[in-house]
């Protein structure tokens, strides 16, 4: 068994794809595997975690840490939203797992609180000071996919993915499930089309209240 600490730390190969980097590092062996645990950044963004490495052919690796989720961030983890959906800064608890010879796969989670949440598209926003429940989870490298969404917060309650195109930009949020205060329960799409340009919104099916919607209330 062995135990050091790690000062100065920049490894560009560790996550492929990122550049992690530190300060110091704290270092534990097993003839099982090792880990590497401390504050840390990558690509910049601040975290706190481990990396565990097992010595057994062919096992993952994997990473955990703590995060600060704001617009930032997801933008630099690939993770695309329109404009102006994420304002703030809240606590993330973040996943990697990273096969050999494969592209990284992530999940993330979040109580929101911090965070400032808004889709003008269909009047809903929820507030800094308050609570929910967040997870999106795919893959990173050269090519990110978000295959699995999920928000429940302020009367809002969301199923569904993201699609990204060339170099991860935002391309559309597919929802099987949006449902919101007591008018809308619907599959939805929410589609770009193009920078600068209001999102499209796409209703195929469900139950829309038009006597209580706020569908369209936040301008745009």
């Amino acid at each position: 068994r062995m135990a050091a600490g790690i000062a100065d730390v920049d490894a560009p190969a560790l996550i492929p794809g990122r550049r992690l980097t530190a300060d110091l590092l704290r270092l534990a062996a097993t003839p099982e595997g090792v880990e590497i645990a401390g504050p840390a950044r990558v690509d910049g963004v601040p975290v706190s975690g481990s990396f565990r490495r097992a010595f057994a052919e062919g096992a993952p690796s994997e990473v955990e840490a703590e995060v600060e989720i704001s617009a930032s961030m997801l933008d630099t983890f690939g993770i695309a939203l329109p404009e102006g959906v994420v304002t703030g800064a809240g606590p993330g608890r973040l996943r990697l797992t990273l096969p050999p010879g494969r592209a990284p796969e992530f999940s993330l989670i979040s109580t929101l609180e911090g965070l400032r949440l808004s889709l003008p598209w269909i009047g809903w926003e929820k507030p800094a000071d308050a609570a929910g429940a967040f997870e999106v989870a795919g893959q990173l490298g050269a090519d990110p996919r978000v295959d699995r969404l999920t928000l429940s917060a302020g009367g809002l309650d969301a199923r569904g993915r993201i699609d990204l195109g060339p170099g991860g930009s935002f391309e559309a949020a597919r929802f099987d499930r949006l449902g919101v205060g007591n008018w809308l329960d619907a599959a939805v799409v929410l589609r770009s089309r193009g920078a600068g340009r209001p999102v499209a919104v796409d209703v195929s099916g469900g139950r829309l209240d038009l006597r209580r919607a706020t569908f369209g209330a936040g301008g745009g």
